[in-house]
């Protein structure tokens, strides 16, 4: 099973995985049988299966997701800088409508992924085999076409559907216009993951608004793939923009954290009383030309291309 090694969201995935291998061996029953009514039957089954996927999806938003969010309020509010609450008061309640675009959102990815789903089921029902079978399609339909001799043939073919379909369910077209394949968990979990990431920071946004904050600090946590984030943690940005030391956060990657889809780097609200003048520019020293990305709202790959061109100066330097 796939799992992110973050409980709540692996209790998505633990049902999202069963359902997952489920839909692959009705689909792989569906593209490598040429009797009609088990096609119908097994297209029902798909449709029984995907609307528990809706229910299991909704339930674990209700249930699960609105423990995380409870938790993630009070670890807002514990990480506040005193001087703030002391200053604004304690009136920092929490406001649903803080999460409404991440949640709509994380809904729209996994209603297009089902979605997606049935169409898959619906193109097998009407004979097309490829989603399913690939490569393997002549040599089903010869299978087929010779009744029994060629059963052997048309169950080894409906394992491998079987076991394809579970590694690459999802087929979704990019924005390219390209068809990308995924795990079906590996897809949750990735959306669940960018749900709990940016929901995190928007509540934040929130109460820094109401608090009338102006600075965020990026969390100090190195990057898990060791990439461009490291030239953002710890830092610190202005939310108005008009700072006269720390940058607007309208530069930071993304509008700032999370930076990218699986980026585990938070912020938290920050106070610059008692800052010398030096540690501030220390907290404000970051790269211009990642800076300047944030004015284009560059992609993670071209931060990525910048951040490992940096690298290459900085060691050459050092040299």
């Amino acid at each position: 099973m796939y799992t992110v090694g973050d409980a709540q969201i692996d209790d998505l995935l633990l049902t999202v995985s069963l359902l997952s291998a489920q839909l692959a061996d009705r689909m792989a029953e569906m593209a490598t049988t040429q009797e009609a009514a088990v096609r119908r039957q097994m297209r029902a089954e798909v449709s029984q299966l995907t609307q528990e996927l809706r229910l299991a999806i909704q339930a674990w938003l209700t249930n699960v997701f609105g423990e995380m969010v409870q938790e993630m309020d009070e670890d807002i509010l514990a990480d506040m800088p005193a001087d703030l609450l002391d200053e604004y008061g304690e009136a920092l309640p929490f406001n649903p409508a803080d999460l409404s675009v991440a949640i709509e959102t994380f809904q729209q990815d996994m209603g297009r992924a089902v979605l997606a789903i049935e169409e898959m089921a619906s193109r097998l029902q009407s004979g097309d085999l490829a989603p399913a079978v690939g490569s393997d399609g002549r040599s089903l339909i010869f299978a087929l076409g010779v009744g029994a001799a060629g059963s052997a043939t048309v169950a080894s073919i409906r394992a491998a559907a079987s076991h394809r379909l579970r590694e690459r369910l999802l087929h979704l077209v990019g924005a390219d216009g390209r068809i990308y394949q995924y795990d079906l968990a590996y897809y949750a979990g990735l959306s669940a993951h960018s749900l709990k990431m940016r929901s995190y920071r928007d509540l934040l946004l929130g109460k820094a608004g109401r608090l009338g904050a102006d600075l965020v600090q990026i969390s100090k946590n190195p990057s898990t793939i060791g990439d461009y984030c490291d030239a953002f943690r710890g830092k610190v940005f202005s939310l108005s923009g008009g700072h006269p030391v720390y940058p607007p956060l309208a530069q930071a990657p993304s509008g700032g954290a999370p930076f990218h889809p699986w980026c585990h780097h938070r912020m938290k609200v920050f106070s610059d009383r008692g800052v010398s003048a030096a540690e501030a520019r220390r907290l404000a020293d970051i790269p211009e030309a990642l800076l300047e990305l944030g004015k284009v709202q560059a992609s993670p790959n071209e931060y990525q291309r910048v951040w490992r061109r940096l690298k290459r100066k900085g060691r050459r330097r050092g040299n």
